[in-house]
């Protein structure tokens, strides 16, 4: 009979899939649109981030085992690549902010904008 083996930890999908199941949770049951996923190690961090996929943004900062720039992001391969390069987590922090002010700014598209006719009576 073969072993059975769960990974856990990063960059494993568990740890996302209970970070996403939680934070819906608190958010009294409704999936956050992003994820902000912050670390200093694109093998573990960034890719875990990068794996799952949506909501996680995954920002890599320079305080830890990363310490190159956003040209030395861009060189990893694909799933080590961080969307964004801060200097810490402050400044990583700050980002989002800045990030969520502007998107919440931006105004929305009327279903006329985005090309949609009156719904085809059957």
């Amino acid at each position: 009979r073969a072993l059975q083996v769960t990974r856990l930890g990063k960059p494993h999908p568990s740890t996302y899939t209970y970070a996403l199941r939680a934070m819906t949770q608190l958010n009294s049951g409704v999936q956050p649109f992003r994820i902000y996923a912050i670390g200093d190690n694109p093998a573990s961090d960034i890719r875990g981030a990068n794996t799952f996929g949506v909501p996680y943004v995954p920002i890599l900062v320079r305080t830890g085992v990363f310490q190159g720039s956003a040209a030395t992001n861009s060189a990893s391969p694909a799933l080590d690549q961080a969307k964004f390069v801060c200097s810490d987590v402050l400044d990583a922090i700050e980002y989002i902010m800045e990030t969520e002010a502007s998107l919440a700014a931006a105004p929305v598209p009327t279903p006329a904008a985005l090309g949609a006719f009156p719904p085809t009576p059957y």
